[in-house]
């Protein structure tokens, strides 16, 4: 198609624009009107002169060229472009068929009157669909050439031919002059749309016109440029509304086209945000404004189109950073707090989980409270609400700050490492976020690794002490003055070497010390012991140990040995030695002197005292006279003197390790029972209540060393409860072990003497004015057994 309409217009000198949509429409009803008017005149020519020659399908040819026209602007876009073009082109085609019809008939029945009416008409039509003169004038000087050659070649009469010629040169300066007129008016319109499209241009939305009639038709007057490169799809204002609203997203249209709705019926200003998908798939984020204008029978909205992708993708990346933050903040397991500056002072609006369960707090109940105030310990010192009111004042000034705080926490104060950090939003008070990191754990090992480091410094400066830092190769790094004096070596001879290697060791001690470094090293603590022989010649031994120095992985980093003279203490530690090997024989000998001699001893006192019973039994006991009284005091100091021979044995068998005790297994409540049997004669004697609460309990103990306890501990409270007194004896089970208890209202025990009364031959009283007899050993003995038997 683009290729006729060179052939179409071939009398115009150059292409003008392209068409407008206005051109376009303007054009259309010409196009129809031409095809009616060229059929019209014809027929009209025929019923005047049916005579005149007129070719009906000339007729219909030019008509159906008009009417093709008509039908492709609406078919494709090249023809809408160009059709100015096509239009000049019927044009020349009418204007020369009907010169030609009228030249033929000698411009006889109104012929001339139509060349007139088609020439005076025509220029005007062409000056539709062009911004120049020159068309114009190119279009009147043609058919000037047509009606001239017509008239002079055609069988017209002379005077008819000029008259014509007359007539179309008066038309065609009357045609110039107000076609020219117009075109000049036309052009000022044009710069001024012009101007106003390049207004529009430049501004970096879509601007737009939209009309709203009350039959319910839309639509756009105008659309910018703009919306092409914008939105993808043409400016063309027919359809613009529709081609619009099908690129937005189905689950966002009915709300879009919802709210133009409401904007139309209340006649007020629309505004709304709205995602666009171009043609290519991108999609868009749209702010749509207009302000309506009632105008004649439409209303009319003046607006914009603007790109806001990227200000919605800030706003879901400052969404998803706060969703992030707000995740953090709550997740994280150290306490946070976020406040608030009002009147001069932070107060709590927020804080996270591990705020309330360190600190004990709900944030509910504390927010608007000053934290600092809240969270100090109370027995902070001045010192403490100083440095408070200091941290309040740098994070008034937006000051961030990292330090060192003492709070009370929920299991009571702990430190606690404070970064903070505030910023003015635009939209609010000021604010600041508060971390707190628990340091307590770490300051405890920070004290403890000063406590460490000041009595390494201690045992380093010690003069009693050699002290020695090696690396685990064994290179030794430094040592003490100690050491350098005891030695009498310089540091350029010692330091930088191996240990094993330096002036102090001997030949054989050379491996020995080797050894010992490289199982240090192997992370063992290795002890040592040399003899060493000072610069003038005095031996002396010296013992140490190398201990191994690991990091938190367990990697030994270096070693340290520290090292002393035991000279002296080796002397006296063989003099003490010898002393106890000298004691122990004579302990032993003692002890086996007692026990040759028990026999010796034991054999007449038990003569002694059989004699004296015998005495006793053969003279009445009512019997007057003195030999009674004799015979019972032979017995009992017999008897006394023979127990206390059995205590010196027994006591003398356990320390010299010849009284074998054998555990077993045997019940606690029957040996009670049968003790407390034996003894109650004792205590009816000394008007004693002797009560016993005993109950099964199995026990691990030798049951002969079982008795001599029992014996000694109730004996012993029998004796020392006076008249009319109380002893218990109660067994009962312990946590882990058979316990047996003696309790009695007798004279009792001061607690400064009870660690002596265990001792051989003590007493609470003691001397030739002491209260009660006996010999002191019975306690000794107890303690004796029960420590043999594992007891307490």
């Amino acid at each position: 198609m683009k290729f006729l309409a060179p052939v179409l217009s071939p009398f115009r000198p150059t292409e003008g624009p392209l068409s407008s949509t206005t051109e376009v429409k303007r054009l259309r009803p010409l196009c129809l009107f031409g095809a009616v008017l060229v059929f019209a005149l014809g027929s009209l020519y025929d019923a005047t002169n049916p005579s005149a020659i007129n070719s009906m399908g000339v007729r219909l040819a030019i008509a159906g060229l008009f009417l093709g026209l008509y039908g492709l602007t609406y078919v494709t876009e090249e023809v809408r472009r160009h059709v100015a073009t096509w239009m000049q082109g019927v044009l020349y085609v009418l204007m020369g068929w009907f010169v030609v019809v009228a030249a033929l008939n000698g411009f006889a029945g109104d012929y001339d009157m139509g060349v007139l009416l088609l020439y005076a008409i025509l220029p005007g039509v062409v000056a539709i669909g062009t911004q120049r003169m020159a068309p114009v004038l190119w279009f009147l000087g043609v058919g000037f050439l047509l009606g001239t050659a017509g008239a002079l070649l055609g069988p017209a009469p002379l005077p008819k031919a000029g008259a014509v010629l007359s007539s179309l040169a008066a038309v065609a300066l009357v045609e110039g002059i107000a076609i020219r007129t117009h075109l000049a008016t036309e052009e000022q319109l044009r710069e001024r749309e012009e101007r106003l499209q390049g207004l529009t241009n430049s501004f970096p939305g879509v601007v737009c016109q939209a009309y709203f009639r009350p039959d319910g038709s839309y639509g756009a007057h105008f659309v910018s440029e703009h919306a092409e490169s914008l939105l993808g799809i043409s400016s063309d204002p027919d359809g613009f509304h529709d081609r619009f609203v099908d690129q937005i997203p189905d689950s966002h249209r009915d709300a879009f086209e919802a709210s133009i709705e409401t904007a139309v019926e209340a006649e007020e200003a629309w505004r709304e945000e709205v995602p666009f998908e171009t043609p290519s798939g991108e999609r868009r984020w749209l702010l749509c404004a207009s302000i309506p204008r009632r105008r004649d029978e439409e209303l009319v909205f003046n607006g914009v189109i603007l790109d806001i992708t990227d200000r919605k993708d800030a706003e879901r990346a400052l969404r998803e950073e706060r969703d992030r933050f707000e995740t953090l903040f709550e997740s994280l397991p150290t306490p946070v707090m976020r406040c608030i500056v009002k009147d001069e002072e932070p107060l709590i609006a927020d804080a996270n989980g591990a705020f309330e369960e360190t600190f004990g707090i709900e944030t509910a109940s504390v927010e608007g409270q000053n934290a600092n105030e809240l969270l100090l310990p109370s027995a902070s010192g001045t010192a403490d609400r100083e440095k408070a009111a200091d941290i309040d004042r740098r994070l008034l000034e937006n000051e961030s700050l990292q330090t060192e705080v003492r709070r009370a926490a929920a299991d009571g104060p702990r430190d606690f490492q404070l970064q903070a950090a505030g910023h003015t939003p635009t939209d609010g008070p000021p604010e600041f976020y508060a971390i707190y990191t628990d340091i307590t754990e770490r300051k405890e090992r920070e004290q403890e690794l000063r406590r460490k480091e000041r009595r390494y410094q201690a045992i380093f400066e010690d003069p009693n002490i050699l002290v020695g830092l090696l690396d685990p190769e064994g290179t030794l790094l430094n040592a003490n003055q100690t050491a350098m004096e005891y030695t009498r070596a310089s540091r350029e001879e010692v330091l930088g070497r191996r240990f094993w290697q330096t002036p102090w060791w001997s030949s054989d001690m050379k491996p020995v010390i080797r050894e010992k470094i490289e199982r240090a090293a192997d992370g063992e603590y290795a002890q040592f012991e040399a003899e060493h022989v000072l610069p003038d010649g005095t031996p002396r031994t010296v013992a140490g140990i190398i201990r191994p120095v690991t990091d938190h992985s367990g990697r030994v980093v270096s070693l340290v040995v520290s090292a002393r003279d035991i000279t002296e203490r080796k002397r006296r530690t063989q003099e003490l030695r010898a002393a106890k090997e000298e004691a122990e024989n004579a302990n032993q000998m003692k002890s086996a002197f007692l026990a040759n001699m028990s026999h010796e001893i034991r054999t007449p006192l038990t003569s002694i005292i059989g004699f004296a019973e015998a005495i006793g039994d053969e003279i009445e006991a009512d019997a007057e006279g003195s030999v009674p009284r004799f015979a019972s005091l032979i017995e009992e100091s017999g008897q006394h003197l023979l127990d206390t021979l059995n205590a010196v044995l027994n006591l003398s068998k356990l320390e010299a390790g010849e009284m074998q005790l054998t555990p077993e297994t045997v019940d606690l409540a029957d040996e009670t029972e049968e003790i407390a049997q034996q003894l109650r004669p004792q205590a009816e004697a000394a008007a004693v209540d002797l009560r016993v609460q005993a109950r099964a309990v199995p026990a691990q103990a030798d049951a002969g060393g079982l008795q001599v306890v029992l014996r000694n501990l109730v004996s012993n409270a029998i004796k020392y409860t006076g008249e009319d007194g109380t002893v218990w004896v109660r067994t009962r089970q312990g946590d882990d072990r058979s316990v047996f208890e003696v309790e009695d209202t007798g004279i009792g025990m001061d607690p400064e003497q009870v660690s002596i009364l265990f001792e051989p031959f003590r007493q609470a009283s003691e001397g030739t004015s002491r209260e009660y007899e006996g010999t002191g050993l019975g306690l000794a003995v107890t303690k004796q057994v029960v420590d043999q038997m594992d007891g307490e």
